[in-house]
């Protein structure tokens, strides 16, 4: 494993079992479940950083932030655990912050986080990322901004439908000295390209979610 704290290798996006005109900042809801116990207000300033480079791509995030512990609900947040719960459908994604002694089979050793493809051609909902590698990466740019832009790396697999990494910007799979430079200056984003195939695939999730579109594609 490098050393995250220069080099730092993000998730792509891992199979799971057996164009037209833009959509304007289209909204996607975000379930949250933080396992890993993160600090609130490292939390909140990290989201609101996926939120800006999310943007970038057209897309508007809403965070759902989930209980992790059910049992501890007040009746008044009943309502918060059944959508908590439910089938995310095609406009939710589903984010899963890992404590650090989480690991997961098929993601690469010293990966930030990883992002789920089905292999049924649906949707991919769920991503994840490694609270003990963000850290690392931390010590370069502070947490918040490590958690905000892993956490846009791994959401863009998802949003953008596809695995394959690029050669800068957000979606480049290893942060070497010149990726970390750019995130401290809030340079990493989608690029024009991606801003479209996002786009499309939101095109997509919207139809699907009116019914006029099949979930598989």
């Amino acid at each position: 494993m490098r050393n995250v704290a220069t080099v730092l290798m993000l998730g792509t996006l891992w199979p799971q079992g057996s164009a037209g005109g833009e959509v304007s900042k289209a909204s996607i809801s975000v379930l949250v479940f933080d396992y890993a116990g993160v600090p609130a207000e490292i939390l909140s300033v990290g989201l609101i950083e996926t939120k800006r480079i999310l943007g970038s791509g057209g897309v508007e995030a809403v965070w759902i932030h989930c209980p992790v512990a059910p049992e501890r609900l007040s009746l008044e947040r009943l309502s918060l655990e059944r959508r908590c719960r439910d089938t995310p459908g095609p406009l939710t994604l589903v984010l899963q912050i890992l404590p650090p002694a989480a690991t997961r089979l098929r993601t690469e050793p010293g990966a930030g986080g990883f992002a789920v493809s089905p292999t049924d051609g649906s949707f991919g909902t769920y991503a994840g990322v490694f609270h003990g590698r963000i850290k690392q990466l931390g010590k370069s740019i502070g947490e918040a901004a490590a958690l905000g832009h892993v956490v846009a790396h791994e959401l863009g697999h998802l949003l953008l439908g596809t695995g394959r990494h690029s050669a800068g910007g957000i979606m480049k799979p290893d942060w070497d000295h010149k990726q970390i430079v750019l995130a401290e200056q809030g340079l990493l984003r989608f690029d024009s390209g991606q801003r479209v195939r996002i786009q499309d695939n939101i095109r997509r999730r919207l139809m699907a979610s009116k019914g006029r579109l099949p979930e598989s594609r």
